[in-house]
């Protein structure tokens, strides 16, 4: 086994989408993970999520707001009705805090929400990983 597929590995295992180096500013996904054949040291787990800028396909980035979460594939169908994981004293602040998708997962356990079925079983298995 490589290091590269090591990396790649844990990465699926844990939920992250891909690697991104604040160092030497790049960002990689899982299907197209290590490009440059770089040194990784300087690479961290991150999250894919759209570029706002739109000069690149695709950001990797160490924690999403919650906006950006629940647009991830990850929360599809989850609707927050009250969102008792945050503080409540300082929503809006609160709100606009990056979160890890752990991070996210345990707020969203504490919340009130709605889903559809299907979202439930992927749920559970997502929460139970998140958790471990």
């Amino acid at each position: 086994m490589t290091v590269k597929e090591i990396v790649k590995e844990y990465l699926v295992a844990t939920g992250y989408d891909g690697l991104y180096s604040d160092l030497l500013e790049c960002g990689c996904s899982l299907d197209d993970l290590m490009p440059c054949d770089c040194n990784p040291h300087s690479c961290c787990p991150g999250y894919k999520m759209d570029d706002p800028s739109d000069e690149f396909e695709f950001l990797i980035v160490p924690k999403k707001t919650p906006d950006e979460w629940l647009e991830d594939h990850r929360f599809n169908g989850v609707k927050i009705m009250d969102p008792d994981g945050w503080d409540r004293s300082n929503f809006e602040d609160d709100w606009k805090i990056p979160l890890t998708l752990q991070e996210m997962w345990n707020k969203v356990g504490y919340s009130t929400i709605t889903f559809s079925e299907d979202m439930a079983k992927s749920m559970a298995e997502q929460y139970k990983e998140a958790i471990l």
